[in-house]
């Protein structure tokens, strides 16, 4: 799993476009397009990716219109607008009354630099899933865990839950790596009534909750509720790796609606007797490798307003679920690790967007391209990007394209024992 729109956020800005101060009126560049923190620039990958150039290949902006800026009008982030004659980019969303050209809010740019930006996030695009693809492929990366239920079966009807005023649920500790991420898909709950029941979900790292769902039951017994976007990460911002999560809903919310939860029998120390319920000890097989979750209580006196109380007085009770359930995917996200690691990508990426820029130039989807533009033709073109091929030695931008992803993929074994291992070939036998 890969968060791309993370990425090409990160990556941007590693190498940038530099402007060209050899043409009379140079178009202007955001400072997204300019910067570079490796101190690198596309321009110096190939003669031919001059500014000059790539004007040639772009759309004709004069034929574009855009909004003009309003100063009674809020705009959301990375809205453009035009004033006296300049355009202008939202870094932020910007309140009403703050003017382009005055506000830090507003950057200035240009529709090239625009066009040149989405370009170049393409080809971020573009070499992120070559590695990732590549790393699938060799399967030195996978999904862990997909789609299991924490177990097959429900509880009897009759086995309902005392409501004690508690805080009630599921903590939930998961294999210690770095780039591993809970996905919740569904929670379901066991009630013998209807209501709405507040689940609030907690890292020990953080007083507020990570999460708060309103799960409206309006069924008896069983009730899934699916969740799209609920992330659990072993390390993320704000959340502490080593930490543990805390599923809860208080049982006074059930008590108000007369309901009471249906606890299904379950051994969380020791897993299910596999006479008992063949499947639910073989779904318990599979998770408890990689997960150790367990039933607790606490007295709802404990908690102060919404923050999470004091997790020390949480009294663990291995015979209950307390009426949930948990259908999850355990991932392998390895976003922040590639993003702590992107100076390893930059020869990588300088070729991948020389070779999709050459390609458009070799291509010209917009035939502007001519004499008095550039000086080469198509098989000229073609040749720096595929190389000889009537030689026996490989050459060309594409052969250095994925000789640099290699060399990222060797840098970046091993970083991971669980998500990103060392690959072991083993030992080939040749004869001589």
């Amino acid at each position: 799993m890969i968060r791309t729109t993370d990425l090409i956020e990160s990556f941007s800005g590693l190498i940038g476009w530099q402007p060209d101060y050899s043409i009379p009126i140079s178009p202007v560049l955001s400072s997204e397009v300019s910067a570079s923190s490796s101190g690198l620039y596309f321009n110096g990958v190939h003669p031919l990716l001059t500014l000059k150039n790539l004007s040639s290949i772009a759309p004709n902006f004069s034929s574009i219109s855009v909004d003009l800026y309003s100063a009674e009008k809020a705009y959301v982030a990375k809205a453009i607008v035009s004033k006296d004659s300049n355009i202008y980019k939202a870094t932020e969303n910007v309140l009403v009354g703050e003017i382009p050209g005055v506000s830090s809010k507003w950057m200035p740019t240009s529709l090239f630099s625009e066009w040149l930006q989405g370009k170049t996030e393409g080809s971020i695009r573009k070499m992120i899933f070559a590695y990732y693809n590549d790393k699938l492929a060799s399967k030195t990366h996978k999904t862990i865990l997909e789609n299991k239920a924490l177990f097959d079966s429900t509880g009897r009807l009759v086995d309902t839950i005392v409501n004690n005023n508690n805080i009630v649920g599921l903590e939930i500790n998961q294999v210690r790596s770095k780039s591993v991420t809970l996905k919740v898909n569904s929670i379901t709950l066991q009630t013998d009534g209807t209501g709405t029941i507040t689940l609030s979900i907690y890292h020990s790292s953080k007083y507020d909750p990570v999460k708060v769902l309103t799960l409206e039951k309006t069924q008896r017994g069983v009730q899934a509720f699916p969740q799209t976007d609920l992330y659990l990460p072993y390390e993320a911002d704000g959340i502490t790796a080593g930490g543990s999560y805390y599923m809860t809903y208080k049982q006074s919310e059930l008590a108000g609606d007369n309901q009471k939860a249906i606890n299904k029998a379950f051994d969380w120390t020791n897993g299910p007797c596999t006479t008992c319920s063949r499947r639910d000890y073989v779904s318990w097989a599979q998770w408890s490798k990689f997960l150790e979750i367990t039933p607790f209580y606490a007295a709802e006196t404990y908690q102060t307003g919404t923050d999470l109380w004091d997790v020390e007085k949480n009294i663990m009770s291995l015979d209950k679920n307390y009426g949930l359930n948990l259908d999850i995917t355990l991932q392998c996200d390895i976003t922040n690790m590639l993003i702590k690691q992107k100076d390893l990508f930059i020869d990588a990426l300088s070729k991948q967007v020389a070779i999709d820029m050459l390609r458009e130039f070799a291509y010209n989807a917009n035939v502007r391209i001519n004499a008095n533009s550039i000086n080469v033709g198509k098989t000229e073109i073609l040749y720096e990007l595929d190389g000889d091929s009537t030689s026996m030695k490989k050459s060309g931008l594409n052969y250095q394209l994925n000789e640099a992803l290699k060399s990222v993929k060797i840098e970046t074994e091993g970083l991971d024992r669980i998500c990103l291992p060392c690959r072991n070939n083993g030992i080939t036998y040749h004869s001589i």
